[in-house]
């Protein structure tokens, strides 16, 4: 576990040009290109490499400071209701599910995780289960938490200051100061090559705006035999709404015609303001394919089970409707599970 910053400065890197820092004058500083990185509220100011933020970060540092009067006052709930309440248009009912959703992240991380162990014992590849550990997009700091319980260094990484307001709160108060929590695009992560055992991306790919820069990245500081774990929601989902707006259909619209579509089914939801692009089945493996020194695995809704009836097995029985049936899940399910295995050297 990271206790001083100086220990920070010896395991982090410049997210641009990937030389060693320094810790000087109360700041990270990187000995190449000069650059320094300041520290708000101990948490290091690391986003650098994108010049036009997307619409979730134009208000960022105000709503910031507006927590930051609230969270000494507050409760961990409250304040996690009050960020989102700030953040963008939302409707009682959506801030009241999006509230209790990142109230119940450690549970969600327990459930993904272990999802993903039964994924990987079935293609015989071992889940790394102690080392280091990055939550990357960790929102206001509850999945990472899961984390600490098996690995001994966890890093929560997220460009939103304000989530991260209450991300700090999150840790001292429920995770006793265990997680590193620092503020970078994953796009341009400020880590070490080959650092990491395990990276989850829960429901983070679809908010990035270079989905595979962010895969890059990821290869890049994954341990030969670390793993990827993502989620995401699938941009054609058929099956349920869409869990950022509650709204059924919203990626089979065109992007400009997605807005108002929401406005309109949801009583006042923003799409645009939940920066959110969801990706589809082929884009998704297109970005993997490309990552030369991994092997990954998307998996897809399971269609035969302990409770499926007759006609269910009936169809897994026939060759050629059994392949559509297996099409039909991976294009209209509700979201994407990836394993990623950085291959051995």
């Amino acid at each position: 576990m990271i206790t001083t910053f100086k220990d920070l400065a010896d395991v982090l890197v410049c997210p641009l040009c990937h030389s060693k820092l320094s810790w000087q004058d109360h700041s990270l500083f990187c000995n190449n290109c000069s650059d320094s990185f300041a520290v708000s509220d101990g948490i290091p100011e690391m986003c650098r490499g994108i010049n036009h933020l997307p619409a979730l970060f134009a208000d960022d540092h105000q709503r910031a400071d507006a927590l930051r009067s609230y969270a000494k006052d507050m409760s961990v709930p409250d304040l996690i209701r009050q960020c989102y309440q700030l953040a963008a248009c939302r409707t009682p009912s959506s801030l009241e599910i999006t509230t209790k959703y990142m109230l119940d992240g450690e549970a969600r991380m327990r459930a993904t995780i272990g999802e993903f162990r039964q994924v990987a014992a079935q293609r015989k590849w071992p889940l790394p289960c102690a080392g280091t550990a990055l939550d990357l997009g960790c929102g206001v700091g509850t999945t990472t938490g899961h984390l600490t319980r098996d690995f001994d260094m966890v890093f929560g990484v997220n460009p939103a200051c304000d989530e991260m307001v209450v991300a700090e709160k999150v840790n001292r108060e429920w995770f006793h100061n265990r997680i590193t929590l620092l503020r970078a695009f994953g796009e341009h992560l400020p880590f070490q090559d080959r650092f990491f055992d395990l990276v989850c991306a829960v429901d983070v790919i679809e908010h990035v705006a270079n989905p595979l820069a962010v895969l890059k990245e990821v290869e890049r500081i994954l341990k030969p035999g670390g793993m990827l774990l993502l989620t995401s929601p699938n941009q054609f989902n058929a099956v349920s709404p869409d869990g950022h707006v509650q709204v059924r259909f919203v990626g089979f619209f065109p992007d400009q015609w997605r807005e108002p579509y929401v406005r309109w089914r949801s009583g006042g939801c923003s799409w645009r303001k939940r920066n959110v692009q969801p990706l589809s089945y082929w884009r998704l493996t297109k970005h993997l394919k490309q990552l030369s020194t991994c092997a990954w695995h998307v998996n897809k809704p399971v269609m035969l089970g302990p409770k499926s009836g007759p006609r269910t097995r009936f169809i897994c029985a026939l060759p050629g409707l059994r392949h559509l049936v297996n099409w039909l899940l991976h294009a209209l399910g509700k979201e994407h599970l990836a394993l990623v295995r950085k291959l051995d050297n």
